[in-house]
């Protein structure tokens, strides 16, 4: 695997699940992206920790109804399932520890495009009006 590819602390886990029978350097036959892997309270805090704004002080509870649980596993338990049925190959697992109540990997980050906050039925924005600085 390219040595660039790596994990980021705080940000991005990378993992490669490699078949029995894989070559070393051969390129993954599968990546699975996680955006919403941050599901633990300690991916939450770390994150607020290192955040500036008006963050609302019961926001990590809505953190918890608003989390993708089991989606990490999920991902590893397809990437596991894939290389024993076809050990020559690999899979890469892509996981963010963003928590998308706090930057939603999955939206605009682009500070233009951050609404003053969203309706019944609308996205939520990808940095909710409470974090400032970028």
């Amino acid at each position: 695997m390219n040595p660039a590819i790596r994990s980021i602390d705080g940000v991005c886990d990378v993992a490669l699940v490699r078949g029995a029978a894989a070559v070393p350097d051969a390129r993954p036959a599968v990546v699975l992206e996680v955006p919403h892997g941050a599901t633990r309270g300690e991916d939450f805090r770390a994150l607020r920790a290192r955040l500036r704004g008006d963050v609302p002080n019961d926001l990590i509870e809505f953190f918890f109804v608003n989390t993708d649980i089991g989606a990490p596993e999920l991902a590893f338990a397809i990437a596991e399932r894939l290389v024993a049925a076809a050990p020559s190959c690999s899979a890469l697992v892509l996981r963010s520890r963003l928590p998308r109540t706090l930057v939603d990997c999955n939206r605009s980050l682009d500070r233009a495009s951050v609404p003053s906050g969203s309706g019944a039925g609308e996205l939520t924005p990808g940095l909710p009006p409470w974090i400032r600085d970028v």
